[in-house]
């Protein structure tokens, strides 16, 4: 049976797998994704396509499929309930990163939702940093120090 599908499937049939599935003459069938029906096509009878509801939201759906006319589900082998997730996922269009699954993921030079930022990594004087006479002071010794200045151009 479906599990998950990803927001822009919408216009997809899903497939769902069963054993004797009822065979109707129309070939119609009624899918439930939770309280939303869609049109389902009975291709034989291990096999009904179902459509994606057009208003459905990301969420997790219980699932069920009907034969046109029937007013009962057909029931699962294991007795249990069955759910749908339908899911956001990452466009690979809009990431400028490497999408796994709902999340764009960003490269070590770029950042945001979308990884459409260059990240500034400062560049940090090691010199500077070793030099005993700037990172250790003395109490009531006045005392200079020079700080590295990190220019950002936009």
């Amino acid at each position: 049976l479906p599990t998950a599908a990803g927001i822009h499937q919408k216009d997809h049939d899903i497939l769902v797998f069963g054993n004797d599935l009822p065979f109707v003459p129309s070939k119609r069938y009624t899918c439930l994704y939770g309280s939303t029906a869609s049109d389902g096509f009975y291709t034989s009878s291990s096999l009904v396509r179902c459509k994606i509801p057009d208003m459905a939201l990301p969420g997790r759906y219980l699932f069920n499929v009907i034969p046109y006319g029937s007013d009962r589900a057909v029931p699962f082998l294991d007795r249990r309930l069955i759910h749908f997730t339908l899911y956001n996922e990452c466009n690979q269009a809009e990431c400028k990163g490497y999408c796994v699954g709902a999340i764009c993921v960003c490269p070590a030079n770029r950042d945001g939702s979308l990884c459409d930022q260059t990240r500034i990594i400062p560049k940090v004087d090691r010199e500077i940093l070793d030099n005993e006479k700037v990172t250790e002071a003395i109490e009531g010794q006045p005392f200079s120090v020079k700080m590295p200045a990190q220019v950002r151009l936009l």
